[in-house]
């Protein structure tokens, strides 16, 4: 049995999965605020594989609304919702969108490379993409419900992969963090948006410690994970910091200092760097002059192009090269 407290009003039906859906709220709530209620047409409320109903979540917080009309895109498994909204005695229509994850493949401008960069200084690795039709997401253009997928801080995942005898094969590339973004209006062409995004190490760059706890005879991974976990608030499963070579125990504490800067000083001291791996789990990784080649090209058939560059040398005779090549 419902609770008696409860107000339906504008259900639909989505014939495509046989479910019913309805927002509701709670007369006893302080103020209205929109849930969604699901039910099949046999009863049962978790029979359905593409949809599986967790916590109730609010579409839209803090509003006074009413006649609300919920409907579903079976292609996407979106939700869509329209509503009134009553703002000083006034009404006005607002909608909302909740979706599990959004495809951004098919805007893709193909004549453009997509950019993935990473480094063993501490820097936060970085990717770069442009989306042509960019009018659709820039948060300007409040017509559009696309232009909240590319907020500042929202989450990117990059994966590359083929369809082989009908089975799909994905590998991770990495989980990055909108940045910033911009786009270009110009009369004759399509707005093309360019989208700049890092990884963690981006967000942890923005936080500083008043001070931390007192280590007293810790090892630099246990450290290193407490600032991570209790810290920076990543959660445990994301972390994997292997036991360090040559390690000995620390005594020390940090006061006014960013995470990033106090990360650096642990693995500089034992000849490691940070890094994100593409599975988007925050690892350490050691510095080895003397390891071998573990990947190498035997022709110049796969070298694409060569950009001899000595931007990050100094007044010491020295070249870094970096080479675009092709499988």
């Amino acid at each position: 049995m419902l609770n008696e407290n409860y107000r339906f009003w504008g259900g639909c039906y989505d014939n495509s999965r046989y479910i019913y859906l309805a927002p509701y709220y709670n007369e006893t709530n302080t103020e209205y605020s929109a849930d969604l209620f699901r039910f099949d047409t046999l009863g049962f409320f978790d029979n359905n594989d593409t949809w599986i109903p967790t916590t109730s979540s609010d579409f839209i917080t803090g509003s006074n609304i009413k006649n609300a009309v919920v409907s579903t895109d079976p292609s996407t498994d979106e939700f869509y919702m329209l509503c009134e909204n009553i703002v000083n005695n006034g009404y006005s229509i607002r909608y909302d969108k909740e979706t599990t994850t959004f495809d951004l493949t098919p805007y893709l401008a193909t004549d453009k490379d997509m950019l993935i960069e990473r480094a063993i200084d501490g820097r936060p690795a970085a990717l770069t993409f442009y989306l042509a039709n960019g009018h659709l997401f820039d948060e300007a253009n409040i017509d559009s419900l696309y232009s909240q997928y590319l907020e500042k801080g929202s989450k990117i995942s990059i994966r590359l992969g083929e369809e082989i005898s009908s089975t799909e094969y994905w590998q991770n590339q990495g989980t990055f963090y909108v940045r910033d973004k911009n786009i270009s209006y110009k009369r004759g062409s399509m707005p093309i948006m360019t989208v700049h995004c890092e990884d963690i190490k981006s967000v942890l760059e923005d936080m500083e410690l008043i001070t931390t706890d007192n280590y007293d005879e810790y090892y630099p991974e246990t450290i290193i994970e407490d600032l991570l976990e209790n810290k920076a608030s990543i959660d445990s499963g994301d972390v994997d910091i292997d036991t360090m070579d040559n390690r000995t125990y620390l005594y020390t504490a940090w006061t006014n200092e960013k995470i990033t800067d106090i990360l650096t000083a642990i693995c500089d001291r034992f000849g490691y760097f940070t890094r994100v791996d593409v599975d988007g789990d925050f690892t350490i990784k050691k510095i080895n002059e003397f390891a071998s080649v573990d990947h190498a090209y035997t022709s110049k058939a796969h070298y694409i192009e060569y950009i001899p560059d000595s931007n990050f040398s100094d007044y010491v005779n020295q070249i870094i090269r970096k080479n675009i090549l092709k499988n």
